[in-house]
């Protein structure tokens, strides 16, 4: 019971299905100290952007520079990753990864760095994901029956805000107690044991022909046109994390407004992995759920509202709390997004699509911190923020009104 279309489909799914199917514990516990390290590298520029520079714009752009290669060249390494060895590519990012965080350790023990650097960082870190998170994402597929597929997908999320909040919170509280070089190298070994996973997982050839590069990519919009459950799925996502960017302002609210300084960025980064985490936990008490589409409106719904209160809080414990709560309905929202789209994708097309969700899933958080920054700088954070929140309970809202198969997803 290690391929897809091989399981019993009478099978009762369980809480723990997906870890039932060889292999998948070992890379899932793999992935999330990688994932860890995308998260801690990501906080840790920002700090140090914002400390060189005490800029909202430029602190925004910090998420751009972690994106822009992805959204660049995300499609071509997913077609690549649908002919080519998944766990070749998988290692060679993360050692790409490893190399640029030592620089960046460097640069910085020396006293050389300077806010290019970190930008350069987070574009060759972002190239690297180009190629390493398609593959991840369709070895899933490869790895587990497509019965297990939401169980693995609400359990992927899992260990993504398992990661987000240790990385995070191990970031702030390094920077805090020893230096930022030192962050930096333990942000490092975080990359390793996912390259020791791949010399040790078992996965499946993947069956496309090896035509051009042209003609895959083709292929693959081609099928995303023929299917509008998916692209509405995945517009909604864009639309919450590129309008609702609230995280790319937290450096801007720990110092300034909420005044509790990098162990309180850390802490308040953590929070939001917390609330996935037991948005994670609400999926899966839910089983095989008949209601994606409707899951996914109300958790952005719901996300919207929250994105506003933050905006406006000057509180720290309620922007804990409404931290806790975006993260909670972020996570409901994206694992209804990955299961529709998942579950409507052949296992040829799992590379190219999932290259088109990794893109949609980060783009949308990194465009839109450029976006939050260059609106903070212009009318304020709050103003920023609220704004953004009700664009978001538009789009929900106006889907809902609209479209009847995508409620019933």
């Amino acid at each position: 019971m290690t391929t897809s279309g091989q399981a019993d489909p009478t099978e009762r799914v369980g809480p723990f299905a997906a870890f039932s199917n060889h292999g998948y514990l070992f890379f899932w516990a793999s992935s999330a100290f990688a994932s860890m390290g995308v998260h801690t590298q990501v906080v840790i520029g920002q700090w140090q952007v914002y400390a060189l520079t005490e800029s909202a714009l430029q602190l925004g752009l910090v998420g751009l520079m972690n994106v822009l290669p992805l959204i660049l060249f995300g499609v071509f390494g997913g077609a690549i990753a649908d002919v080519y060895d998944r766990r070749k590519l998988v290692s060679y990012s993360q050692v790409a990864r490893i190399c640029v965080v030592l620089a960046l350790a460097g640069l910085t023990w020396i006293g050389a760095v300077q806010v290019w650097h970190v930008y350069v960082a987070g574009l060759l870190g972002s190239l690297a994901s180009a190629f390493d998170q398609p593959s991840r994402q369709a070895m899933i597929f490869s790895m587990v029956p497509r019965q297990h597929l939401l169980n693995a997908v609400t359990w992927h999320n899992v260990q993504r805000d398992a990661s987000n909040l240790l990385g995070p919170a191990i970031a702030g509280a390094t920077m805090a107690v020893v230096n930022i070089e030192a962050a930096y190298l333990i942000n490092a070994v975080l990359f390793a044991p996912l390259i020791l996973a791949m010399t040790r997982v078992r996965i499946n050839v993947p069956s496309t022909k090896r035509a051009s590069p042209a003609a895959l990519l083709m292929e693959g919009f081609g099928f995303l046109r023929r299917t509008p459950v998916i692209l509405t799925s995945l517009s909604l996502d864009f639309c919450l994390s590129f309008f609702g960017a609230y995280r790319a302002l937290f450096a801007l609210y720990a110092k300034d407004i909420l005044n509790v300084g990098p162990a309180g960025f850390g802490i308040l980064s953590s929070a939001v992995a917390a609330g996935g985490m037991i948005g994670s936990a609400f999926v899966l008490s839910l089983g095989e759920s008949k209601q994606k589409g409707r899951l996914q409106l109300s958790a952005m719904l719901v996300y919207a509202l929250g994105v506003a209160a933050f905006g406006l809080s000057t509180i720290f414990p309620i922007s804990l709390l409404l931290a806790g709560l975006l993260g909670l309905c972020d996570t409901v929202a994206g694992t209804m997004r990955r299961s529709i789209v998942q579950l409507a994708t052949p296992e040829e097309m799992q590379g190219r699509v999932g290259a088109v969700q990794v893109i949609v899933a980060q783009s949308g958080p990194a465009l839109g911190g450029a976006q939050a920054g260059a609106m903070a700088a212009l009318i304020g954070a709050p103003a920023g923020l609220m704004l953004g929140g009700a664009v978001c309970g538009v789009a929900a809202l106006t889907t809902a009104l609209r479209s009847r198969t995508f409620r019933h997803a």
